[in-house]
């Protein structure tokens, strides 16, 4: 359940990242996504996952060993959508983007995921999309 003005504190977030570099463990798209479900007053679903990687490798080691998959790290927190179609601002999702499969949050059509540089929106048509969880 998302509380009162979490659209503020979720953009707040998206600002203050803005000029963050990507960085494993810290500011990869897991962590920038869980940190967007947090900023809308839900309990932190990554909370198994900090400081636990530091790499690419790591992450993928982690999510395999605790979770199995990224998929499965989201459904274990969120409730998976039937129908990507049905995606609302603020809903955690997975898309193919430059790095693989990566997370983010949907956003007006398109989606705010991490990149290199920061935090930007991206796949502005959502059609890439391939999963989504209601926050």
């Amino acid at each position: 359940m998302k509380k009162m003005n979490w659209v503020l504190d979720f953009l707040d977030l998206v600002e203050s990242r803005k000029d963050t570099p990507f960085q494993w463990g810290v500011t990869d798209c897991v962590m920038f996504a869980a940190d967007a479900v947090i900023s809308q007053g839900n309990p932190d679903p990554a909370a198994k996952s900090r400081g636990k990687y530091s790499t690419e490798l790591g992450a993928k080691r982690h999510l395999s060993a605790v979770y199995g998959s990224i998929e499965a790290a989201w459904d274990s927190q969120l409730e998976r959508l039937e129908n990507i179609n049905f995606v609302q601002n603020g809903d955690v999702v997975l898309f193919e983007g430059a790095m693989g499969t990566t997370s983010g949050i949907y956003w007006n059509g398109g989606l705010f995921a991490p990149t290199m540089e920061g935090v930007r929106f991206v796949d502005e048509q959502h059609s890439n999309i391939t999963a989504a969880w209601r926050v």
